[in-house]
């Protein structure tokens, strides 16, 4: 019981301790820092890369798209008939 009792008061003390936590210029609020402004800028990058690949990806199922469609138009169109070869005419003596 006495060690529940402890264990209880060391928790809510740590709970409620004002001491300041060591944390990185990101985690405290430093906006003007370098770190803070690397990690922005590797942001961008990811969604810059992340989007260009996705529009790249849309624009290749589109070009497929349309050639599909344009090489079924064009297997679709009839095809002029082949001229028939002339009767032979042969006479056999």
């Amino acid at each position: 019981m006495i060690r529940r009792v402890l264990l209880t008061t060391a928790a809510a003390g740590a709970a409620l301790s004002t001491i300041p936590a060591h944390a990185c210029p990101v985690c405290v609020g430093n906006t003007d820092s370098e770190l803070a402004k690397g990690a922005a800028s590797g942001i961008l990058m990811l969604l810059i890369l992340t989007y260009t690949l996705l529009v790249g990806v849309g624009g290749i199922a589109t070009f497929w798209a349309i050639r599909a469609r344009r090489l079924r138009m064009h297997n679709a169109r009839p095809q002029p008939a082949a001229a028939s070869p002339a009767p032979c005419s042969s006479t056999t003596s």
